[in-house]
């Protein structure tokens, strides 16, 4: 992967300066993953010259972008991601309800989900959700009953052998590892 700085990387008129990015195809989904999950704002283009010659030392002045590639799944798969992850206790749509909001198949939606965030869409969702319950275990702001029904568990069990399976030790014993004189914090408001 190679940088090339932009001529407009500083700019007097108090925009946000850029800086252009060449990337190889073969890092782009790397280095998509990433922006994504630092939640970098980023546009992206697509060169058809060949990756040798993007980078031949006789160019004087970078290519001209001739294919925008379109970010606005991308966006979107972002601000879903923001608004399921914003708070506990929001929604998980269905595979069926994201894929028709993004207007896409369910199967091709699955697939680019997992391409950008490397994990199955409910697998990935339910790991955002556990690390939520986890922070709240551990700082002592609600009890393990009180979580499980944030996260919609109908039964406190279900949620306790979930976070087992994924922490290998109960939201009870996490619990008491974290003793109350180190969490002055009060519970959020819902």
């Amino acid at each position: 992967m190679s940088t090339l700085p932009s001529e407009e990387f500083t700019n007097n008129d108090g925009e946000t300066p850029t800086l252009e990015i060449r990337i190889l195809k073969k890092d782009a989904e790397t280095v998509f993953h990433l922006l994504l999950q630092r939640e970098i704002s980023f546009s992206c283009f697509q060169d058809k010259k060949d990756a040798d010659n993007i980078f031949s030392s006789s160019q004087k002045s970078l290519p001209t972008p001739v294919k925008k590639v379109n970010l606005s799944i991308i966006e979107q798969l972002s601000s879903l991601h923001k608004e399921v992850t914003s708070h506990i206790t929001n929604k998980i749509p269905s595979v069926q309800e994201a894929s028709e909001r993004l207007g896409l198949s369910p199967s091709k939606f699955k697939t680019i989900f997992k391409k950008i965030y490397q994990e199955p869409y409910y697998q990935y969702f339910k790991t955002q959700k556990l690390k939520q319950a986890k922070v709240l275990i551990e700082n002592e702001e609600y009890s393990v009953k009180e979580v499980s029904e944030l996260l919609g568990y109908s039964e406190p069990i279900k949620f306790i052998m979930v976070f087992k399976k994924r922490y290998k030790i109960t939201p009870g014993k996490l619990k008491t590892k974290y003793p109350t004189e180190f969490h002055a914090a009060k519970k959020p408001q819902i």
